[in-house]
């Protein structure tokens, strides 16, 4: 499976919003479908403080330090179980519960992420 896209990010003092565009196969543009876009285009939410795209999958923190996962998952790697092949609006991610996020790294199929306690997460 090919996937090719682009995530960037525009930060101003009050927001900084994520944009979008190329490929949307699997949902990974997070603009709620699935239908490919050949400008920028805002993502909607304006309140990333980090992002990391992967090959299909892509993850955000937002200024509250909360865990979003959106685009493939086919193997699992957005860390919501494998109900789901595919999202295409975020989902926050959370193993046991409310957590606070520092960091996360992305693979072709897989994630690592630091919770704010020091947890790391695979």
């Amino acid at each position: 499976m090919l996937f090719e896209h682009l995530l960037t990010c525009s930060a101003s003092v009050t927001s900084s919003f994520l944009y979008a565009w190329g490929s949307n196969l699997t949902g990974q543009l997070r603009i709620n479908n699935f239908v490919d876009l050949s400008t920028p285009t805002t993502t909607g939410m304006a309140s990333w403080s980090k992002f990391v795209a992967g090959a299909g999958h892509n993850f955000g923190i937002t200024s509250g330090n909360q865990l979003y996962a959106w685009g493939y998952n086919g193997d699992g790697q957005l860390g919501i179980g494998k109900n789901w092949y595919a999202i295409s609006s975020p989902v926050a991610v959370a193993p046991g519960g409310s957590a606070s996020w520092l960091s996360v790294g992305i693979g072709l199929s897989h994630v690592v992420a630091v919770r704010g306690d020091g947890g790391l997460f695979t």
